[in-house]
């Protein structure tokens, strides 16, 4: 028998040390994959909504103001456009953040530019959803 068959398995790491879940590069790998996913899943989810956000606007070409307001009044139509434009400025964001974070090279660059999208398109999508709902209820 040789020495390494017989020794004990290794032991676990000590109390605070890193363990390799909780390294940097798992914590990038993980965010990478959940950033990675939500990007898909705003894009998929605005395929359908992108697709009746222009048969519906195709459909209002050559209708009166009052007819456009007739139809954005209707609770349906403001829900509908309320979550098409949130998954259109989540997606925007997503996509934002990994030009940033790919050709931004300083750390500090890069996280007040990311914090200026972020606050930017907070307040950009809280404006188009609240001129949705503006119109809607005064319709």
């Amino acid at each position: 028998m040789n020495a390494e068959s017989t020794s004990a398995p290794p032991s676990p790491p000590a109390a605070g040390a890193a363990t390799p879940a909780a390294t940097p590069a798992a914590n990038s790998a993980r965010h990478a994959s959940r950033h990675w996913r939500w990007q898909r899943l705003s894009a998929l989810a605005l395929i359908p909504l992108t697709l009746w956000f222009v048969f519906a606007i195709l459909d209002a070409v050559g209708e009166s103001h009052a007819a456009a307001l007739a139809w954005l009044g209707r609770p349906g139509v403001a829900a509908a456009l309320s979550v098409y434009l949130a998954a259109a400025f989540w997606h925007a964001q997503l996509g934002l953040q990994v030009v940033v974070e790919d050709y931004v090279a300083a750390e500090r660059a890069r996280a007040n530019t990311l914090l200026a999208l972020r606050i930017i398109n907070s307040i950009a999508a809280g404006i188009a959803i609240g001129a949705v709902w503006l119109v809607a209820f005064a319709s």
